[in-house]
Parts: structure tokens; C-alpha cells; sequence
């Protein structure tokens, strides 16, 4: 039986990952985007 994640839980992953993923960003600093790569 699957138990429900608590609130405190699901915060935390919303505001505080461990993880990110750019999902297409490019590696080339001269195109938009890779600018997200740029701020960390």
C-alpha cells in the first residue's frame, strides 16, 4: 500500500530541489539558450 507524501514533503521538493534539469540548452554561450546555465 502506497502511503500520500506529507505537505512538508512536497514543499520541500518544490522549493528546494536537489536537481534541476535545462531541457534543451544549448552549450554555445553566444545563443539564448544557454543563459540559464549561466545562473547558477
Amino acid at each position: 500500500m502506497k502511503t500520500k507524501p506529507s505537505n512538508k514533503l512536497l514543499a520541500e521538493a518544490l522549493f528546494s530541489p536537489k536537481v534541476v534539469a535545462l531541457i534543451g540548452a544549448s552549450g554555445d554561450a553566444k545563443k539564448n539558450t544557454s543563459r540559464p546555465q549561466r545562473f547558477r
